[in-house]
């Protein structure tokens, strides 16, 4: 009997597709002509065995597609069998650049919610201020540990933002 072994990814996307995941009970694989984040492939769910990558993610795309502040943006934790995931190498060659230990995939079609342990969370906020009541916050906070490849800043921000409550699971 073969041994299932699954992980927990996550999914981050804009507020309207979040909507739609929620009423059709499944995460469409992309359509380049409605997706503005680059070198997508047509087709794929792409996922994250990272809640930042997904924070980062969603948030990038609701402001790429709405010209407007990042939030508010949904996020996806799904419960999969490993032999569904492809692994994303275009996204695991800039994590891999940066030296951050995270894990990127993509699935070819759709992904349903019901067929996987599924939770979902709808953002709203974009964190606190830092220490000295300035206009940086939790979420630009992430994208630039992400970007610059901060493993421990990464880290603490998400601690932050989880611990702060702007991640409230709902089961699907």
């Amino acid at each position: 009997m073969k041994q299932i072994n699954e992980i927990t990814v996550y999914h981050g996307t804009t507020k309207a597709a979040g909507e739609e995941i929620l009423k059709e009970g499944k995460i469409i694989g992309s359509n380049i002509k409605q997706v503005r984040v680059t070198n997508t492939e047509e087709g794929y769910v792409f996922l994250s065995d990272s809640l930042a990558i997904a924070l980062y993610y969603g948030s990038l795309k609701q402001c790429n597609n709405n010209r407007a502040l990042p939030i508010p943006f949904y996020v996806f934790k799904l419960k999969v069998n490993e032999d569904i995931l492809d692994t994303d190498y275009f996204e695991m060659n800039k994590i891999e650049r940066k030296k951050l230990q995270m894990r990127c995939y993509k699935v070819k079609g759709d992904v349903s919610l019901i067929d996987h342990e599924c939770k979902y969370a709808k953002i709203d906020s974009v964190g606190i201020a830092d220490r000295m009541y300035t206009n940086v916050n939790t979420l630009s906070q992430i994208s630039s540990a992400y970007e610059t490849g901060s493993e421990r800043i990464l880290n603490n921000e998400m601690k932050i933002f989880v611990d702060g409550g702007y991640v409230t699971w709902k089961d699907y």
